[in-house]
């Protein structure tokens, strides 16, 4: 191997660490070289525990390429919350409850070459840009359905983080003035009405006035926090339950109005839909986009596409490790100035 080539992509959440190792192909595709998943959540917050989890998911993807360290030329890592790019710090996840985590230069010291740190949520639309549902597309958003709710705008094929790096939280967007009150502070978040702990709250709180559902015999609905997980869901829908049918469809068709208001506003080429919720539940991901439509403008939905994303969870690991080769090509653009 002529110097370092390979690029390290590395996916860090609160229950799993996804790393790969990938090669740039001719055709700009990403030949994949090693790989590793690390299952187990966070229980408590500890920035040692996290940047231990990347190491060794980072060094057991090394041994599966049956590469050396000495190959990498960049680590891109993917993690939730607000992030400065720029110094590769974490400035606050509220997944993992850290705050001022200066990750890259942690992780650098057991791996000497150019490392990056990005929002997971825009490493899922830089991965689906370059090789997944959005190739070869200039223009496009991102949008994340899960436990929260997220987005990447992706304009000229690069990704817009705005002025302080912040830019792409969809699921801070007022949806309605009365609704609920979220974590932020704020009334109405699309994220406290749309996203899977939305629906979890509202479900259980339906079942504890009254409501029938099949999902109390699937798990324990007066757990707290509850957390209602897609596979439930999807078998109480197979199962048809109206209670849950109900709150996926009203979830589902306010996200789609968030839809609209995006292609309204940005007029991207497509819309990438991705995350557990939209990957798992085809009555969310049908409602939202029907919602969608009946929402948009005639001459702006008329050139704009809403489909799934095709990568799956592998999104932020490939995003990432495309990232990090940016970053640094950017890095040394601005040394030569």
């Amino acid at each position: 191997m002529d110097g370092p080539q390979l690029l390290v992509g590395v996916n860090a959440r609160l229950d799993r660490v996804h790393t790969i190792i990938v090669r740039e192909e001719a055709n700009e595709g990403l030949r994949l070289m090693g790989e590793h998943r690390l299952h187990g959540i966070i229980r408590e917050p500890d920035q040692n525990v996290l940047v231990e989890r990347i190491r060794n998911s980072i060094k057991e993807a090394i041994d599966d390429a049956q590469v050396s360290p000495s190959d990498l030329l960049t680590i891109g890592v993917a993690a939730s919350g607000q992030i400065d790019q720029d110094n590769g710090v974490i400035l606050f996840t509220p997944m993992l409850g850290l705050s001022d985590v200066p990750l890259a230069a942690l992780v650098q010291e057991d791996f000497p070459c150019h490392i990056a740190l990005i929002n997971d949520i825009g490493a899922q639309g830089i991965g689906e840009q370059k090789i997944g549902a959005g190739k070869h597309i200039q223009h496009l958003v991102y949008l994340y359905v899960g436990y929260g709710i997220g987005s990447s705008i992706i304009i000229n094929g690069e990704m817009y983080t705005g002025s302080k790096q912040l830019a792409g939280e969809f699921g801070h967007t007022t949806i309605d003035l009365h609704g609920p009150v979220c974590t932020c502070g704020n009334i109405g978040c699309l994220e406290m009405i749309s996203s899977r702990a939305a629906m979890g709250r509202k479900l259980q709180q339906s079942y504890r006035e009254g409501r029938a559902t099949l999902l109390a015999s699937l798990m324990d609905l007066e757990q707290e926090p509850l957390d209602i997980g897609v596979t439930n869901i999807a078998e109480a829908i197979e199962q048809e339950d109206a209670l849950t049918i109900q709150v996926i469809e009203e979830a589902a068709e306010t996200f789609g109005a968030g839809i609209a208001n995006v292609i309204n506003f940005l007029n991207p080429d497509t819309i990438i839909l991705g995350g557990d919720v939209i990957d798992e539940l085809d009555l969310y991901f049908e409602r939202a986009v029907a919602a969608a439509r009946s929402r948009c403008l005639d001459t702006h939905l008329k050139h704009t596409s809403i489909v799934r994303g095709m990568l799956g969870t592998t999104a932020g690991a490939y995003g990432a490790a495309v990232y990090a080769k940016q970053h640094l090509l950017r890095a040394k653009a601005d040394r030569k100035r």
